[in-house]
């Protein structure tokens, strides 16, 4: 309804006072375990910064300089911001004195955390999937506490089973980053993707088959 979140930053706001010539937002990126990306571009061409906050909008201590990366490059403008995966790529242009201007892509590696599934815990727990929207070949990614079995299963919006894409398979305790195969003969359209840790069912999320 319009009404700032006062949970978030100071009272619905997240200031970036410290940084110091002037700039202007190219992108924000909310990533798969809560925390917040946001690019930083300087107005006139100076630096390029990424801030890393946590869900409530506190700066991550953990990412770059008090929460901020900064990129040095006094000529570098930049445009654009895509994450795919843990990559967060940056494009732009590098503005120079002489007639020519050099376009740059800039590509981070981020780490990255991923759902964390305990079996003795039926919290709704986070997984990641990329890409989605999917076509055939996706990725999973999900963390264990312990040694479990794990099973992932594809379900029409109806609740009807579609595939199971993993059967009662033993994972070690740790992350894992699993290839899956969604059919080819599955019509466009919604679907829900379920995770069963120790024949427990522990989250669920819509995907979109292309």
């Amino acid at each position: 309804n319009g009404t700032r979140d006062t949970t978030f930053g100071d009272q619905g706001v997240v200031y970036f006072t410290e940084i110091e010539d002037p700039t202007e937002g190219i992108g924000i990126k909310v990533l798969p375990n809560g925390k917040t990306l946001v690019g930083i571009s300087s107005f006139y061409g100076k630096n390029f910064y990424i801030a890393q906050l946590l869900p409530g909008g506190v700066r991550d201590s953990t990412f770059g300089v008090n929460g901020v990366y900064k990129h040095l490059n006094k000529d570098f403008r930049a445009r654009t911001m895509t994450l795919t995966a843990n990559m967060l790529t940056v494009s732009g242009r590098e503005e120079s004195n002489s007639s020519y201007n050099k376009i740059l892509l800039l590509r981070f590696l981020l780490d990255l955390s991923v759902g964390t599934f305990n079996p003795e815990n039926a919290a709704d727990p986070t997984l990641w999937i990329y890409p989605n929207p999917i076509s055939e070949q996706f990725t999973l990614e999900f963390g264990l506490t312990q040694q479990a079995q794990v099973s992932v299963q594809l379900f029409d919006l109806q609740g009807k089973l579609v595939q199971s894409l993993v059967q009662n398979q033993s994972f070690e305790q740790g992350e894992h980053a699993l290839g899956l195969h969604c059919p080819g003969h599955l019509p466009a359209g919604n679907y829900i993707l379920t995770l069963e840790v120790a024949s427990k069912k522990m989250t669920s999320v819509q995907v979109v088959k292309k």
